[in-house]
């Protein structure tokens, strides 16, 4: 029997558990997403307190659908009101990001959740983790640059919009 995640925020249902193509990941679903997931994943764990917010919520959120064309799907855990078991996702120090690598049925297939060690990275390196670890291996110098555009985009249209 596996253990149950302790604090949690309530699972959405599936409609509204997809903010975009980034989905919330909630502390009892951590470990059914880490060891039997079908696809791919990339997990973005945060703490509420992370300094550069803004910039890095818009990365992920233009990098998600990029990679949903692999069929590598995109969570964001807030660490700050979801625990997940220590032995199937580590915590991240507070105020920082970190990002995890989730196999295709890793449990199943001896396979490891992969942790990029730096905390914090700028999308070079995570782009870079993503093609280290994914069976698709995708283009990362044309995926970073696709990205760097879109970021530029909309950064440019919320000037314009005031937001």
């Amino acid at each position: 029997k596996t253990e149950v995640s302790r604090m949690s925020e309530a699972p959405d249902d599936q409609e509204t558990a997809v903010a975009g193509p980034v989905r919330k990941l909630v502390g009892r679903q951590c470990r059914e997403v880490v060891e039997e997931s079908p696809d791919e994943a990339l997990i973005e764990g945060f703490d509420e307190w992370r300094r550069d917010h803004p910039r890095r919520s818009l990365q992920l959120d233009l990098l998600a659908p990029m990679l949903e064309l692999l069929n590598i799907t995109v969570y964001r855990l807030d660490f700050g009101y979801n625990e997940c078991p220590p032995d199937v996702l580590p915590s991240i120090s507070a105020g920082y990001s970190g990002y995890f690598f989730v196999h295709p049925l890793a449990r199943k297939n001896g396979r490891k959740l992969q942790r990029l060690k730096k905390l914090d990275p700028d999308f070079g390196k995570v782009v870079n983790f993503v093609q280290k670890h994914s069976q698709s291996k995708p283009d990362a110098a044309k995926m970073l640059a696709e990205l760097e555009q879109a970021v530029k985009a909309a950064e440019k249209t919320q000037e314009a919009t005031g937001l």
